[in-house]
């Protein structure tokens, strides 16, 4: 893993009002289930995003592989990981196609089931590379990533009530900080914005299915580290 190395200088961000990945976006909020890899799903959203790139072709990856074959090793992938861990796979092995290894709940609670080598892989080992932002410019590079290279970011953070029954508006107030255990979740930022009260946001896609937030998104105050969201960002793209 390394640091992210802009390509082009940091982006004022009064000059960007909005950027919302919609625009590009070809794939969907998908649903995890009672697993709890959502850190494979928001890994996905990102691999899923620079292969469409890189190809000029959208294809489904599987987020099963990734919540089967990329733990750490200490804990299986329904019991947790991050998006970090998940590009890392990637970046060494390459990534199967959706409809090769679809998704099955509770799959990853048992080991022995990764199966990769038997799939269509989309994505080849040594073709992706990682980035991490560095937590103090967090806020400009993930903005500045998603402008000019049209790549998604993956962060975990705290969550908290608020976030766990979201529905509308931009969540501002922390409750995280009083969930004992510390509760964790990934999640993939797709965009930002303003709101009309003048609230900066970041636009972020949850896997929780569309029934859940405001069709599956959730608006979350952009530039204060809400939660630590902004304290682990991670992207990829394909060379």
């Amino acid at each position: 893993m390394r640091n992210f190395e802009p390509h082009i200088a940091l982006v004022p961000i009064t000059l960007i009002f909005a950027y919302f990945w919609a625009t590009f976006d070809q794939s969907r909020t998908k649903n995890q289930k009672r697993c709890g890899c959502c850190w494979a799903f928001a890994t996905t959203a990102i691999t899923e995003t620079a292969q469409a790139l890189h190809s000029s072709v959208f294809r489904s990856l599987s987020d099963q592989e990734i919540c089967d074959c990329a733990d750490s090793g200490n804990t299986p992938g329904c019991v947790g990981g991050d998006p970090g861990t998940g590009l890392k796979f990637v970046h060494r092995n390459g990534q199967a196609s959706g409809r090769t290894y679809p998704y099955e709940e509770f799959r990853a609670n048992t080991t022995g089931n990764c199966v990769a080598d038997q799939k269509d892989t989309v994505i080849q080992a040594g073709s992706m590379q990682v980035y991490r932002f560095d937590k103090n410019y967090a806020e400009e590079d993930i903005m500045e990533n998603m402008y000019y290279n049209h790549i998604p970011t993956a962060v975990y953070f705290r969550v908290g009530e608020k976030f766990e029954w979201y529905q509308s508006g931009v969540l501002q107030k922390e409750d995280c900080y009083q969930m004992n255990p510390a509760e964790w979740h990934s999640v993939a930022i797709i965009g930002y914005g303003t709101s009309d009260d003048n609230v900066p946001y970041w636009l972020v896609r949850n896997s929780w299915n569309t029934d859940w937030g405001e069709a599956g998104y959730v608006k979350i105050r952009r530039g204060v580290d809400w939660c630590l969201i902004e304290s682990h960002p991670a992207t990829a793209m394909i060379n």
